[in-house]
């Protein structure tokens, strides 16, 4: 599974943990690689539980990002749906790493070069 797995603002709603759960499970299905470097966040809002919040980061030698996502309840009656915004936690925190290295690859394409 992944590096660790938090779970905040649940108490009293264990119907929110259940698809916090579900939700880490499928993320584990999407994500495939790098699960020792990866750390997950779900939270609730108890205040207001139609979903919870899922978060994601990637922590690598070369540097780190992060993608989070609210998944709302109704998302969960449908796998496909929920694998697709699973997917797009995943693919934020790589976008995230990517941003970051983006600026380092810059330059270094920018540099002079010697003949």
């Amino acid at each position: 599974m992944f590096k660790s797995v938090e779970y905040a603002g649940f108490d009293g709603h264990p119907e929110l943990r259940a698809k916090a759960e579900e939700a880490v499970a499928v993320l584990a299905a999407e994500v495939r690689t790098w699960h020792e470097q990866i750390a997950v966040e779900c939270k609730a809002h108890p205040e207001n539980p139609v979903g919870v919040e899922v978060a994601l980061t990637l922590t690598l030698p070369i540097g780190s990002g992060r993608g989070a996502r609210f998944l709302a309840l109704g998302d969960f009656a449908d796998s496909d749906l929920l694998a697709s915004r699973c997917r797009s936690v995943w693919d934020r925190a790589l976008g995230s790493l990517l941003e970051k290295r983006k600026k380092v690859w810059d330059e270094i394409i920018n540099q002079p070069a010697e003949v």
